[in-house]
């Protein structure tokens, strides 16, 4: 594009800034986890964050809290991804949501 210079002639327009081709850093994105029954007691807590690199299944993530909280190791899981019901081979991604639910008995 160009614009009148002085005196009635076209000089070409001031070049703009290039933007940089560099990622910013960003912060790792996570996998929010939440616990519920007993496993919420062995953990101490119902709500967790991990960081995507860490697991890319949810039985990876299950290892990762098994590793951390060993009680935890009398217990086989239901997961739910998303609120939907998962097996243990279902891959992670950035940004979801996975539920970890004790069996439950009753009559």
């Amino acid at each position: 594009m160009t614009r009148p210079a002085r005196g009635g002639a076209a000089a070409p327009a001031a070049k703009s800034e290039r933007l940089s081709t560099e990622t910013p850093t960003e912060t790792p994105m996570s996998i929010h986890v939440k616990l519920f029954a007993a496993f919420r007691e062995i953990v101490g807590t119902g709500e967790l964050d991990f960081p995507t690199e860490q697991a890319r299944t949810v039985g990876e993530l299950w290892g990762r809290l098994l590793a951390r909280h060993p009680d935890l190791n009398a217990h086989v899981p239901s997961a739910a991804v998303n609120r939907m019901y998962a097996p243990l081979d279902q891959p992670l991604r950035a940004g979801d949501e996975v539920a970890f639910l004790p069996p439950v008995s009753g009559g």
